[in-house]
């Protein structure tokens, strides 16, 4: 999976420059979905078992 710049928005826009950038907007949409998760009320082990899944697949590339 790889991520594509699109054009429009503010230009004051974050932009993902380096590999870095990038690991780190991932890892942060991991996290958001985690906290959807816990707040749907899904078990700990679930979500913990589903951020291992993602993230050994976004590693995976």
């Amino acid at each position: 999976m790889r991520l594509v710049a699109l054009r429009g928005g503010a230009g004051d826009d974050e932009v993902l420059r380096t590999a870095q950038d990038v690991e780190d907007f991932e890892q942060e949409i991991v996290d958001e979905y985690a906290i959807a998760m816990a707040a749907a009320g899904l078990s700990d082990g679930y979500t913990r078992t589903t951020r291992a899944t993602i993230s050994s697949s976004s590693r995976g590339r």
